[in-house]
């Protein structure tokens, strides 16, 4: 993708050569199918933040499983891949995994200032991905599971743009041990 800027305004943005399954990408929330001015500049700042510092696990499987659930339209697939991105970057522990993504999940939202989610909101969420991953099918869907699943992606993709802007909280996230001492799951 290329970008014309001038005078600080993006004039034209150019798509790159992009063909075959990667070149589609879906949306819950179709309102927003676009990117305005500001997201370009945005962008921009991510792009040369990434290219300064490179990310590495576990934000860039984070990022890694972001960006596939964006290439797939069924959401009870997309649902699975944001989850799992989530509990990469907050999965301490082979037990107790749906206590982890409860508690940090809500923990996670305040730290980037998310703060629209309950306990009952990130348990719906966890045991929504363990039934979709064991093969339990959707049979339509809800307005309120697609509003919690937005909930859900918009907490990953925050997290995402925060760690690649943050070096504090990119180095929170790549420490378990800390993770597990700020974050504790009782």
């Amino acid at each position: 993708m290329f970008l014309q800027i001038k005078n600080n305004v993006i004039n034209r943005v150019i798509p790159g050569a992009i063909s075959g399954q990667g070149s589609a990408a879906f949306v819950v929330d179709t309102t927003t199918d676009f990117l305005t001015v500001n997201d370009a500049k945005q962008l921009k700042i991510l792009i040369e933040a990434i290219n300064n510092e490179p990310l590495k696990d576990p934000i860039a499987r984070a990022m890694w499983y972001h960006e596939y659930a964006t290439r797939v339209k069924e959401i009870d697939v997309r649902w699975t891949f944001i989850a799992t991105g989530l509990e990469n970057l907050i999965h301490t522990d082979r037990h107790n995994s749906t206590k982890q993504f409860v508690k940090r999940i809500r923990e996670l939202s305040k730290k980037i200032e998310f703060n629209d989610i309950c306990e009952s909101e990130a348990r719906d969420m966890y045991d929504f991905r363990s039934s979709l991953a064991h093969g339990m099918g959707l049979n339509g869907i809800s307005q309120s599971k697609i509003k919690l699943y937005k909930k859900m992606e918009d907490i990953l993709r925050l997290t995402i743009r925060k760690s690649i802007l943050d070096k504090d909280f990119k180095a929170f996230l790549s420490d378990k041990d800390r993770i597990k001492k700020e974050w504790p799951v009782k």
